[in-house]
């Protein structure tokens, strides 16, 4: 179902729509980081195919940004920082950041966050525009056909920091006994490992007598990678059963927890981009209970949610099959083509800006 927004502007909207001219500066310009990827160059790129000048200048060159009437702060530039490069321009009429840190107070008119759960650790800030992580080569690519093989691929995409959740969200365990359950139909399980690092030191969580392939994040390389899994698995939150609390645990915080309690620790910097990529290369997922992924887990035929071994386990199981993993890889290449097409979240971007300009002016 395509977003029911119809953007209709009015004289005044026009204006500001045909007199818009958006700068990005960045500290760091560099493909292989997903924050400047996509809310930076692809974000601008899907800017200029709607006919708006937008540009990339880095906060150390010398590149002139003083036609620019629109200013965005990539993602770690500091409020001196963005104080210092703010006094040198005259023309600007807002500026912007992109997911900058919580609790942080940065003198801009509004920040880009890619998650209700960034949005909620932003509040304090007036004006906050939601853009999704869509990676557009990958939103480009047809579809992976799933064919009967003796391996099955099992992929984990993602910074090196979470792969600890593969042992308290139960997926370790899950992994270990679906090996054992392949290897006695004569078939393996291949985990991909692709982070921020070669070969990261992963002392919690790794499971056993599984071979684990690591590949360093190439973004050029990876949507290839992409296409080579069966299966894509995002652990995120640290979880713990009811039952681990104490008597006294619960005295503290006051409050009653039962055996049927599930504890979720999550960073409130989660989004969902690590499940809408393997959803456009048409990869079925299993993905934890960050609450992003149920927006795109809601209905099961797009994909399984898990959080502890047996849930894990259990959807392991169904993807085996290979009609089932075409099955959800169609409808999770459905939906993700339906409400996260690139031109229309560009559209929403600037109805959201000239809303900010229009009422700045007044």
């Amino acid at each position: 179902m395509a977003y029911n927004h119809e953007y209709k502007y009015s004289s005044t909207d026009l204006k500001l729509h045909n007199e818009l001219k958006i700068a990005f500066v960045c500290k760091e310009i560099n493909m292989n980081r997903g924050s400047y990827r996509i809310w930076v160059k692809y974000l601008s790129e899907t800017i200029n195919n709607l006919g708006i000048q937008s540009t990339i200048c880095a906060l150390d060159s010398d590149r002139a940004t003083n036609d620019a009437n629109v200013i965005i702060f990539d993602k770690g530039i500091t409020g001196k920082e963005i104080a210092l490069y703010k006094s040198k321009l005259h023309n600007i009429e807002v500026t912007g950041a992109i997911n900058p840190p919580v609790n942080s107070n940065l003198s801009v008119d509004f920040v880009i966050v890619g998650s209700r759960e960034e949005e909620a650790s932003l509040s304090n800030y007036s004006r906050v525009i939601y853009v999704p992580l869509i990676e557009l080569p990958i939103h480009a690519l047809k579809p992976k056909e799933h064919e009967e093989n003796n391996t099955i691929n099992v992929c984990y995409h993602g910074n090196s920091l979470h792969l600890s959740s593969f042992k308290s969200s139960g997926l370790k365990s899950a992994l270990e006994q679906f090996q054992k359950e392949l290897n006695e139909v004569n078939k393996k399980l291949l985990l991909t490992v692709v982070s921020n690092k070669k070969k990261p030191r992963w002392l919690i969580g790794k499971p056993k007598n599984l071979e684990i392939n690591y590949l360093k994040y190439d973004w050029i390389e990876f949507p290839q990678v992409l296409l080579k899994q069966d299966i894509g698995i995002i652990p995120n939150g640290l979880y713990k059963n009811g039952n681990f609390t104490s008597k006294l645990f619960r005295i503290m915080l006051n409050m009653e927890l039962s055996q049927d309690d599930i504890i979720i620790r999550m960073k409130n910097k989660s989004n969902f981009g690590r499940l809408l990529v393997f959803m456009q290369a048409g990869i079925p997922t299993i993905a934890d209970m960050t609450p992003s992924h149920m927006d795109l887990l809601g209905d099961p035929q797009n994909g399984y949610c898990a959080f502890n071994k047996n849930s894990w386990l259990k959807a392991l199981r169904k993807l085996a099959d290979t009609s089932n993993r075409n099955m959800i890889a169609q409808n999770a290449k459905c939906l993700v083509n339906s409400r996260y097409d690139p031109a229309e979240w560009g559209q929403r971007f600037i109805y959201e800006l000239n809303n900010i300009i229009f009422h700045k002016k007044k």
